[in-house]
């Protein structure tokens, strides 16, 4: 139940969202204001404000403005970085469901991690590699969780699948850190590399390093703010990108209040 307070509460913090109920109260006010000034002012005022939002979210400066402070927090890992004692891959970029129906996966926002994973698996052939999402198990017994999905495009692409240490269980961040460590334990110190989206990582690092990974390293993929946005990049996709923000800089506050990461803003 917790769990999917917390999920609620999360989409509730979207600007979208709070634009769409401040649009529906403002409309509800002027239906029900009648003869009453002070609700139809009301009314108009929500729908201005909403209005001026929803136009000021919605413009490319927006979102990278506020993307920009996430994903600069952590540079790319060193290309002379000693050798780790391991890789951390976490979920969020790759949804296995659609095999059933395609026979392949769908990738998602900041699946440039896959290819860091891959890359840094490549340049450390002998080191393990944990892959950690949840997901169902089919009627078949083909494994949809993200930790499965991940591990079949890795062997794929040519990764032995003895190295792979698969989390099926974890729905968050904080899961993926306690869960992964739970099941690897890793010696005190260890250097182990941790990838996911750069935009994403200030609150993961935090919250592994929160759940006793004390060795842990960022090693971030591409960013958003690379990305190129011109006049056929729609209000929606500048909105969305908007929301995935702004839900992490609020992640960082709520994880820090919850004691679930080492510090309100994790540095290098």
């Amino acid at each position: 139940m917790g769990f999917k307070i917390g999920k609620l509460l999360g989409y509730l913090t979207f600007p979208s969202s709070l634009i769409f109920v401040g649009l529906v109260l403002g409309v509800v006010a002027l239906v029900l204001a009648g003869s009453r000034p002070r609700l139809r002012r009301l009314g108009l005022g929500l729908v201005v404000v909403a209005t001026i939002l929803f136009g000021v979210t919605g413009r490319p400066e927006a979102w990278r403005g506020i993307a920009s402070g996430l994903e600069t927090r952590f540079p790319r890992l060193a290309e002379n970085a000693p050798a780790p004692a391991g890789i951390i891959f976490i979920g969020g970029v790759v949804d296995g469901v659609t095999e059933l129906q395609t026979g392949q996966p769908k990738y998602g926002m900041g699946s440039e991690a896959i290819d860091e994973t891959l890359r840094l698996a490549q340049r450390w052939p002998d080191v393990p590699i944990v892959l950690s999402g949840t997901g169902t198990i089919a009627s078949d017994g083909l494994d949809l969780s993200e930790a499965g999905t991940m591990a079949r495009i890795l062997v794929a692409r040519g990764i032995p699948s003895d190295r792979l240490i698969l989390e099926r269980r974890s729905r968050t961040t904080w899961e993926n850190a306690t869960f992964s460590h739970r099941m690897v334990q890793p010696a005190p110190g260890a250097r182990w590399l941790l990838v996911t989206p750069a935009w994403h990582m200030p609150r993961s690092i935090g919250a592994f390093r929160a759940a006793g990974w004390t060795g842990v390293v960022a090693a971030p993929s591409l960013g958003e703010t690379l990305r190129p946005d011109d006049v056929n990049t729609s209000m929606a996709a500048r909105m969305h990108l908007f929301d995935v923000m702004a839900r992490e800089w609020t992640g960082l506050v709520a994880y820090r209040l919850l004691g679930r990461s080492s510090a309100l803003f994790p540095a290098p």
